[in-house]
């Protein structure tokens, strides 16, 4: 959590943005598709819809049911690692950054832009594995336990594309795919850093929060309709609830 000194934070965060008093920028933020894994949520258990709403059911008690409805898994398998590692990354920081994003968008009277990144790393090098010896397990109830493959774009994993640092990191088998990922990243950002907003030439339009709508980021990127508010405002009743 934050620590409220006092001259870097008067206050909360939160009570800042929800009264408008933060300085008037322009804000760019988003979060991505797997910034927290299925197994944080299911741990160990098979990925049947009975585990996954007995998991629910220990986390959210008597709201359950809804959390299963803005949470659903349509049946075992892929399903529920879809459903669950959509909750997992918005616990960890998909949640606080859409309420950023919301908080900013109303209050801070300058464009934001939202941001769900997609685009996953390409495959490990054979010869980079053994770096990976200590991530491929993950810690449930004091037992370590083997990590699921990735899924989709993990925490952090767009900040190389961002700078342009891809040939800096030999751990991954980088395509021309992923330089064209970087490319167009890169074009984004130095765009928002310049001017305030992200569009540019050769770029596809990347629309203002507040008109309801993220921007995805991968190889086509593109906006849709943000269903993260949804999501959001079921966590801040249940969960979130002061």
């Amino acid at each position: 959590m934050p620590v409220v000194d006092g001259y870097i934070f008067p206050k909360p965060p939160l009570e800042i943005y929800a009264a408008g008093e933060q300085n008037r920028v322009p804000l760019m933020a988003g979060s991505n598709s797997e910034e927290g894994g299925f197994n944080s949520v299911l741990g160990p258990d098979e990925p049947t819809v009975e585990n996954y709403k007995k998991a629910l059911q220990s986390r959210f008690h008597d709201h359950a049911e809804d959390a299963f409805r803005v949470y659903p898994a349509s049946g075992d398998g892929e399903a529920v690692k879809d459903a669950a590692q959509s909750l997992a990354s918005d616990l960890f920081i998909g949640y606080s950054t859409w309420k950023w994003i919301a908080l900013a968008s109303k209050t801070g009277n300058q464009p934001t832009y939202y941001y769900y990144y997609t685009h996953p790393r390409p495959a490990v090098r054979p010869e980079s594995e053994g770096k990976f010896k200590g991530w491929w397990t993950y810690m449930w109830e004091g037992k370590a336990y083997p990590r699921a493959a990735p899924r989709g774009a993990v925490h952090s994993a767009e900040i190389e594309y961002a700078m342009g640092t891809l040939d800096g990191n030999d751990v991954y088998a980088w395509t021309p795919k992923d330089y064209g990922m970087s490319k167009s990243l890169q074009s984004y950002f130095v765009n928002f850093i310049k001017t305030g907003n992200p569009n540019g030439a050769g770029l596809p339009a990347w629309p203002t929060y507040d008109k309801g709508q993220r921007m995805v980021l991968d190889l086509d990127s593109h906006p849709e309709t943000d269903d993260a508010a949804a999501r959001g405002e079921f966590l801040e009743n249940t969960l979130f609830k002061k």
